[in-house]
């Protein structure tokens, strides 16, 4: 995507935007530069910057290739040939010529402290090593490298561009103020890993003004915001998942991981109180499950999860989370007894809790298989009596409970084997 500047007409945006979308013409060199270009009507060429591979620190992109105009920056950061390649650049001076500067430019550019513009360019500017629109009320990429582990934008900045702080690991908090109207995608808070392009930024927090585009950027990307006013934190709110684990007696639930908060508490719905208990407090943002042992089988539980966050012994918290219901799995059935004449037999079974019926197999010497023989449609049934049997005849029988949720069954386990020989 590209952050262009009070581009000069709309031919040259969308220009700027097909060459994007294309990947723009073959790869030239000049000299320690990757460059391609793009053909004008006019036969003039205009030239995309897509590398520096030289092992200079600090460098002046050139303001002309071969007598055709440098205009677009697409990147300093790779070796198209070397993937491996490392970029040693601290400082970088951007000339007058240059009309566009793509968000993803200096992203790899790790040692990178510094960006510069010449005075004379009418589109962009640079404060503190900080590029930033020509009359800065854009700021449109803080350099990776800067050490500092805070950053004040300058009070007058309306907008933050996407990605502007992207990669910044040693930021651990971005104070944004009043000003700030807009802030584009993944704008603050965000890192690349091996598995993401989208990583969350950890222990890091913006701090801003109640009401403004600060706090509903936080919001909306679940990172931890200071109120600088009131300097109370406000800490998203925990995403649980719908799907869980159960056993018999224990369930497991899971959430998403809250960036900045210091921990997790959990709370359990008391059917009999009728109110939210806790049940634990797990430290650490990194532990996103927790497992509830001790339950009982077949039974609902409810659950609901808060973040919070420890600040100089004081804790903030985020509201909870949606409610979670849980259910443990129905205990497997214990057949107590069994009675028989020469042609029936009566089985009777212990109630299982939270089940809406119970399913009985026969096991079928001809094919060496179970087959469902009945199905009982009552969880308060605990006797079945079938007739019409062999006299002096040997028969396998094993139950199993069920219960019907959302219009499903969910089964529970089968019971130990019940062997019942007829009478002869």
């Amino acid at each position: 995507m590209l952050t262009s500047l009070a581009v000069p007409t709309a031919s040259v945006v969308d220009s700027a935007i097909e060459v994007q979308a294309s990947g723009g013409g073959p790869t030239e060199y000049y000299g320690d530069w990757a460059y391609y270009q793009m053909y004008n009507s006019d036969g003039t060429a205009d030239v995309y910057i897509k590398a520096y591979m030289g092992d200079k620190t600090s460098v002046t992109i050139p303001s002309e290739i071969n007598g055709n105009t440098v205009k677009y920056i697409e990147g300093l950061d790779t070796d198209p040939e070397d993937a491996s390649y490392d970029s040693k650049l601290t400082t970088v001076t951007i000339p007058s010529t240059v009309i566009s500067v793509t968000s993803f430019a200096f992203q790899n550019n790790l040692k990178l402290t510094t960006i510069k513009v010449d005075s004379d360019n009418k589109y962009y500017s640079a404060s503190n090593g900080i590029l930033y629109n020509k009359d800065k009320t854009e700021l449109v990429c803080y350099p990776i490298g800067k050490t500092a582990s805070s950053f004040t934008i300058p009070s007058g900045v309306e907008k933050i561009a996407d990605e502007a702080f992207y990669n910044c690991t040693n930021l651990k908090s971005i104070t944004v103020p009043k000003s700030v109207t807009n802030i584009d995608y993944m704008a603050m808070g965000y890192k690349y890993t091996e598995s993401s392009y989208e990583a969350k930024m950890s222990n890091f927090v913006i701090k801003g003004y109640s009401g403004s585009a600060a706090e509903a950027y936080a919001e909306e990307n679940d990172i931890v915001f200071k109120n600088v006013k009131t300097s109370k934190y406000v800490i998203p709110t925990v995403k649980v998942s719908s799907k869980y684990n159960a056993s018999t007696t224990a369930v497991k639930i899971k959430w998403t991981k809250v960036i900045g908060a210091t921990g997790y508490r959990i709370y359990r719905y008391n059917t009999t109180t009728k109110k939210w208990v806790k049940v634990a407090t797990v430290k650490g943002a990194a532990t996103t499950s927790y497992k509830q042992t001790g339950l009982k089988s077949g039974t609902t539980y409810k659950y609901k999860v808060k973040a919070y966050r420890k600040v100089n012994g004081k804790v903030y918290w985020g509201s909870a989370s949606e409610t979670i219901k849980t259910t443990t799995d129905l205990a497997k059935v214990t057949v107590t007894s069994a009675s028989k004449t020469t042609t029936a037999i009566r089985l009777n079974w212990k109630k299982v809790t939270g089940a809406s019926g119970y399913q009985i197999q026969l096991y079928d010497t001809k094919s060496k298989k179970w087959k469902n023989f009945k199905t009982i449609k009552s969880g308060s049934t605990l006797t079945y009596r079938t007739s019409g049997l062999s006299k002096g005849t040997v028969y396998k029988f094993r139950i199993r409970a069920y219960r019907t949720v959302n219009g499903d069954d969910e089964y529970g386990s089968w019971s130990a084997t019940k062997k019942v020989t007829t009478k002869s």
